[in-house]
């Protein structure tokens, strides 16, 4: 969030947010630890992977999707 505000870029707040809250419910899918080497799940968020959430392409990985959707049935 202060990324956004010292780039005086506000439209970024909304991105992330949702990007904060998809991570938070991989949690909740895939169990406390379920933090992963790429993707959405990494555990700490670097300038380059919120480049990557603003391109929307940081995102779960396959196996992260599949088991998220056999939990969710």
């Amino acid at each position: 969030m202060r990324r956004a505000r010292r780039d005086d870029a506000d439209f970024e707040l909304p991105i992330i947010l949702g990007c904060v809250m998809a991570h938070e419910v991989g949690h909740l899918l895939l169990g406390s630890n379920s933090h992963s080497d790429k993707g959405i799940m990494l555990p700490r968020w670097e300038v380059n992977h919120v480049r990557q959430l603003m391109m929307g392409t940081l995102l779960f990985t396959p196996d992260q999707s599949e088991l998220m959707r056999l939990e969710a049935q």
